[in-house]
Order: C-alpha cells, then structure tokens, then sequence
C-alpha cells in the first residue's frame, strides 16, 4: 500500500506506514458496515410492518 501511495506521488514521511495500515482498516470496515446495511435492508422490506395483517 505504501508503495502505491509513493507512486501517486505522496511524499515519503515517518508514519506513512501506520497511516496506510489505519486506512486499509477503513476501507474494511466501510465495506462491512456497506454488506451489513444491504443485507439488512432486505430484511427490512420483507418484514411486515406492526398492526398490518
């Protein structure tokens, strides 16, 4: 990652490696957090709502 970072041209700095670990965290909790809403989404629209029979 912190190669892919230094070819778009980012500088080279001291904490460039805990920064790239804490954004490939990020990413993975963003895309988590993404399935989970879908997911629940669905169930949502299946369920009925209370009081309707």
């Amino acid at each position: 990652m912190e190669l892919v970072l230094f070819h778009l041209g980012v500088p080279v700095f001291a904490d460039a490696e805990e920064i790239v670990n804490l954004g490939t965290v990020a990413v993975v909790l963003f895309v988590a957090s993404a399935i989970f809403g879908v997911l629940h989404r669905r169930d949502a629209k299946s369920a009925q709502p209370r009081g309707a029979r």
